[in-house]
């Protein structure tokens, strides 16, 4: 029932905010993801994708291409955003050493997909050509919602998810609880005074 109102929230969050396909996972880890489309017929590589996806803020925070280490952040995300479909650029690669994959952005950065929940399509990663596709994208082959190795620039290829993280607690100035102590001392001697 959770995951019920959890999306519906979700999809009143993303109605809600006309200029962007946000939604946030305020069940899970609190962070929010949006889907970015390349526009008028333009694409970018995986790598500019991951520059353009760290240029972004979204309530404070920076964003990242999105890293998933949960079966229930990917099945939220793939509910929440993009019902089309459509093939996103997401925050893995093996570029480093060929069939080591490895989140490269975000707090999961160096971390192996292997060691944590993957979300691979059937017959994938399978570096299927000439040994060029180092990418992980998600929502590929068309119904299906999992992962495919890709080339860093590809025609089916039609946007990026960024993941924004929770946003932190704002910091007490470093002189305030020495103000306040202060402000104790003097209140104690006051006290020793009349006393």
């Amino acid at each position: 029932m959770w995951k019920s109102l959890v999306l519906g929230a979700a999809a009143l969050l993303t109605a809600a905010s006309a200029n962007a396909a946000t939604a946030t996972w305020s069940a899970g880890n609190g962070h929010s993801y949006e889907v970015v489309l390349f526009g008028n017929g333009s694409s970018l590589t995986w790598e500019q994708s991951r520059d353009a996806a760290a240029a972004r803020s979204f309530g404070g925070q920076t964003g990242h291409l999105a890293t998933f280490t949960t079966k229930d952040e990917w099945a939220f995300v793939t509910g929440a955003l993009n019902s089309a479909k459509h093939d996103l650029f997401l925050g893995a690669t093996d570029t480093e050493a060929e069939g080591i994959w490895k989140w490269v952005v975000g707090p999961e950065a160096g971390t192996l997909l292997s060691d944590g929940y993957t979300a691979w399509n059937r017959g994938e990663p399978n570096d299927h050509g000439r040994g060029g596709e180092d990418y992980l994208a998600g929502w590929s082959y068309g119904r299906n919602t999992g992962w495919n190795d890709m080339p860093g620039r590809h025609t089916a290829i039609k946007g990026y998810l960024v993941e924004y993280g929770s946003v932190a607690p704002v910091p007490l100035p470093a002189a305030l609880p020495l103000a306040l102590a202060a402000i104790g001392a003097l209140a104690g001697l006051r006290r020793l005074r009349r006393g």
